[in-house]
């Protein structure tokens, strides 16, 4: 096995695995909290009235990375933490595009100065507990193109990109201290381990004084816009699908930013290599396969092909599949080079289906949403806990939810 994190398998394990981006198993508006409470974590949270001018305090339970304040992603104006003016540390994650980006457009209206970053984390170079390759060397080289194009991209705009190898818990707070940035801005995650990052980072910021914003995004429901609260969401897909299809919002994706504020004078930093990362040479071409190239305009690319054959097979019993038979698009969704509402957006543009809301692709885009939710309701029982035994947060997620229950029921 080359790599425990490859891409393999059929259009609905695909979009599973690209729900995960390196595990396997979002103006303000006049509402800044979840619909609902998260148990277990308390954070008093900001919430704006539509009145002009008037706020008002909550004790909303939410999960932990989303202290201080959560926002969603629709509308970028003015907010409570002040106006234009701010120097910002812009870390990107599982987000290696410029569309649809709401921590972008975050800083588009309310940076002075930007510093974008990308660190390559050692901690996602090593082994599982099983002794198999977290990121193995085809997905490794995938992610080094994908951070290249992305630094391309931001260059052509004026801006730069900023690559470090090292923990981010210990190199954003470094790079904030060294230029005065008193702000980070990021998308949350919704697996352990980037949470866990999540948490460390932020009490490494919380001790230095510096403030972060965490927003929402890589969905094709915004959290704010599903007709339920995270932790009240049903625990089996089909409901999950029927509700969200008949009550939830999509919103349009946002566009690129035509320009961002100054880049903050910093070494830019070295791509790193296969070799840098402890993963040796470049990985072996044996397969006739068509080679994936990291990157959002290969992502584009793709997309344009899926479409472009969609249509061609039009009227046949495969109209919804193209590309041979898949749209072959997990890789670039798994590092955020596309966006989920962009997909949806351009094939309900383009007429690749007579109704978008009951083409295979849409529901495969549903489905990788509930993961990313589930995952979220249950993974921060995880955190709260402290567990770090997969097993064991398999066990605690299936109590709570009462399957297990169902289960020892159903066995007897």
């Amino acid at each position: 096995m080359e790599d425990s994190r490859g891409f393999r398998g059929g259009l609905r394990s695909a979009f599973l695995i690209s729900t995960l981006p390196f595990q396997r198993a979002s103006g303000l508006k006049s509402r800044v909290s979840w619909k609902g409470k998260l148990p277990g974590f308390s954070s008093s949270v900001v919430s704006l009235s539509k009145k002009k001018g008037v706020t008002t305090k909550s004790n909303a339970k939410l999960a932990p990375s989303l202290s201080p304040a959560f926002t969603d992603s629709n509308g970028f104006g003015k907010g409570p933490a002040g106006g234009k003016g701010e120097k910002l540390l812009m870390w990107f994650r599982a987000d290696l595009r410029l569309h649809d980006h709401p921590a972008l457009k975050y800083v588009e209206q309310h940076g002075s100065a930007v510093l974008p970053l990308f660190t390559f984390d050692p901690r996602q170079f090593g082994k599982t507990s099983f002794g198999f390759a977290k990121t193995g060397r085809y997905r490794a080289e995938f992610l080094i193109e994908a951070v290249d194009q992305l630094r391309k991209r931001l260059r052509d705009i004026g801006s730069d990109l900023i690559i470090r190898e090292g923990k981010p818990e210990e190199v954003i707070v470094n790079l904030c201290k060294q230029n005065g940035i008193r702000k980070v801005v990021y998308h949350r995650e919704v697996c352990f381990e980037e949470q866990e990052v999540e948490q460390k980072l932020q009490k490494a910021l919380e001790k230095g004084r510096i403030e972060h914003k965490a927003l929402w995004s890589n969905t094709l429901y915004d959290v704010e816009d599903l007709p339920f609260a995270v932790e009240k969401m049903p625990d089996v897909y089909s409901k999950f699908r029927d509700m969200v299809k008949d009550k939830g919002q999509i919103r349009e994706p946002l566009p690129a930013p035509k320009k961002l504020p100054r880049t903050i004078d910093c070494e830019s930093g070295r791509l790193p290599t296969l070799s840098d990362l402890g993963l040796g040479s470049e990985p072996p071409r044996k397969l006739k396969a068509e080679r994936f190239t990291g990157g959002e305009i290969d992502a584009m690319g793709r997309l344009e092909r899926y479409i472009a054959e969609a249509k061609r097979n039009s009227g046949t019993a495969s109209s919804h599949l193209g590309a041979d038979f898949s749209c072959k698009i997990s890789p670039w969704l798994a590092l955020g080079c596309v966006s989920p509402r962009r997909i949806h957006q351009e094939l309900k543009k383009r007429n690749v289906v007579p109704e978008i809301s009951k083409s295979t692709t849409y529901f495969e885009l549903v489905w990788r949403d509930f993961f990313r939710f589930i995952t979220l309701k249950y993974g921060a029982s995880r955190l709260r806990t402290g567990t770090t035994s997969a097993a064991g947060t398999r066990a605690q997620a299936l109590t709570s939810s009462g399957i297990k229950e169902q289960m020892m029921s159903a066995a007897h």
